[in-house]
């Protein structure tokens, strides 16, 4: 048995070496292909957290009387959302009043900053603008801005000399954004919105692509705990100031704000 597994073993060897005395013969080839194709398809930018945008992480907004926001407006340069404000259930009153804005509410329940997010996916860094103005003084929900003014004005209608100003605008986008792409803020300290366009935030020719927001002040900046419709809050880098001399009524006063986001770019 021994001589046998023996002479097993040397066949074995003869063969391995016989083997690598022959010609190798050559390996067979086959190609395939890997391709990528790009389309004009543009993505819906939901609503993102303004202090740290991240796309895995985007957020429920919710207007001041908790019912949803407007949707985008989508396309390939859009205004994602933005922010309505709310000012609490004011007490009438014959001296001035300054009331604070309540903060965005964010997820149902975390209080964050009021703010506008933008979104340029056209790939050609051709620049942009963004606006913003009211379509009027504040006024009763059933009353015409256009008839301030006019005869058929009766008092109480309009809060008349009440100014809504914006304070501490900042810009923040991706914590990737590549460096210089990032869009100007225009207004910098207070400024007073009104009927006349007034230009917030604006991006130059190589600037402004993906995804931008402005927002006015950092959460620590808003009374956090004005998280209901009629609660005051006592700290806002966005406040409406009445006259006292205004003559009021016990009623809602509102105005329009007008976001515009053009395809001019920043000078």
């Amino acid at each position: 048995m021994k001589k046998i597994i023996a002479s097993s073993t040397i066949a074995v060897l003869l063969i391995g070496l016989a083997s690598t005395a022959t010609t190798v013969k050559a390996a067979s080839q086959q190609q395939s292909k890997a391709s990528v194709i790009f389309d004009e398809r543009v993505i819906d930018v939901p609503p993102l957290d303004p202090q740290l945008p991240n796309l895995s992480n985007p957020v429920s907004p919710e207007n001041p009387d908790g019912s949803n926001p407007n949707p985008g407006t989508g396309g390939m340069l859009s205004i994602d959302f933005v922010s309505s404000l709310g000012f609490g259930a004011q007490s009438i009153t014959s001296s001035d009043i300054t009331a604070n804005a309540h903060p965005q509410i964010l997820n149902g329940q975390a209080p964050s900053s009021n703010y506008v997010q933008v979104s340029d996916q056209r790939r050609t860094k051709a620049g942009w603008t963004l606006t913003l103005q009211t379509d009027g003084q504040f006024r009763k929900a059933s009353i015409d801005p256009t008839i301030e003014g006019t005869s058929q004005e009766k008092l109480g209608d309009f809060l008349k000399g009440a100014n809504l100003t914006f304070d501490k605008s900042m810009v923040q986008g991706f914590a990737d954004a590549q460096s210089g792409s990032q869009p100007t803020v225009i207004q910098q300290g207070k400024f007073v919105v009104s009927t006349s366009k007034a230009i917030v935030m604006a991006a130059k020719v190589g600037q402004g692509e993906n995804t931008w927001i402005l927002r006015f002040g950092d959460k620590t900046d808003y009374d956090t705990n004005a998280t209901t419709e009629t609660s005051i809050a006592k700290q806002s880098p966005i406040t409406l100031k009445i006259p006292g001399s205004t003559i009021k009524s016990s009623d809602s006063y509102s105005t329009n704000l007008i976001w515009t986001l053009s395809e001019v770019p920043g000078n």
